[in-house]
């Protein structure tokens, strides 16, 4: 049988609700995946929806508000970034039904969409299945990705890792939010208190990628795990060099190379582990 578009009273009669419109309070159920676009050129009062000045979105967040008053019913959504800088903090927000959200830059140059903040760029709190890809991610203060709660899933994809402050942190998961960071390759020119910190039960994948340094960036440790986390950087081509530790592992943690070796990961002093961490 073929699906019906909601009944109402238009001047009464009663007719089905023009394709396109929407109701107060009712979802939309996507049939089909969708796209907006954001540009530095755009406006938030346009649709998203045409890759044009008078079409895109102003701002990512923006496209994330949009795309999560969906039902996305299994379908993929994706958010086109424009070229250029954009300086808002992000926060990625749940959405329902079955499906993604995908957050894309530029894949031939991932640098020329640069997200530079004065806080966390991407705050990911029990937000669901997210991809983020191919552009810069750098701040002032807070993270580049702060990855939280067992509802939270991330992928991320071709990323160029800028510079953090003091005590920022390149990808940082904890309460068990666990993220994805495989085979494409991504680059770190900038440094950070660590490239990545995993804690309290949270878990990353990142194997089977060429990592590229650029300009010998400055950790005070480059992979960080405590407190139950599970780190796993497997079969990883590192080109380029750092300096700072190579990793601590405590509190139970296990960070597994597959047996790489103490000097496997890029630093410029040896590793560590405690209470119960193991580098294996």
């Amino acid at each position: 049988m073929a699906s019906r578009r909601p009944l109402v009273n238009v001047s009464g009669s009663i007719r089905e609700l023009p394709t396109g419109d929407t109701l107060p309070g009712v979802r939309e159920l996507l049939t089909a995946a969708r796209t907006y676009y954001v540009r530095t050129d755009g406006s938030d009062s346009n649709t998203g929806l045409s890759n044009t000045a008078g079409g895109a979105f102003l701002t990512i967040q923006k496209a994330i508000d949009v795309a999560t008053t969906a039902d996305l019913n299994g379908f993929t959504v994706t958010l086109k970034l424009g070229d250029g800088t954009y300086t808002s903090p992000l926060s990625l927000k749940p959405f329902v039904g079955a499906g993604e959200i995908v957050i894309e830059g530029n894949s031939a140059t991932p640098g020329n969409v640069v997200l530079s903040t004065a806080a966390t760029c991407i705050n990911a709190t029990n937000c669901g299945n997210y991809t983020i890809q191919y552009l810069r991610l750098q701040a002032t203060a807070g993270y580049g990705v702060f990855a939280s709660g067992a509802r939270t899933a991330l992928t991320l994809k071709g990323l160029v890792y800028g510079a953090m402050s003091a005590g920022g942190i390149h990808v940082y998961i904890t309460a068990r939010a666990s993220v994805t960071q495989n085979t494409t390759p991504y680059s770190i020119v900038g440094g950070a208190y660590a490239h990545i910190y995993a804690s309290e039960g949270g878990s990353i994948e990142a194997s089977s990628a060429t990592v590229t340094l650029t300009g010998t960036p400055a950790f005070s440790v480059f992979a960080f795990a405590e407190n139950t986390a599970l780190v796993r950087l497997v079969a990883n081509s590192y080109s380029g060099s750092a300096t700072g530790s190579r990793y601590a592992v405590s509190g139970n943690a296990i960070m597994f190379t597959a047996g790489a070796g103490a000097s496997y990961l890029p630093g410029s002093t040896a590793g560590t582990e405690a209470t119960g961490g193991r580098y294996l």
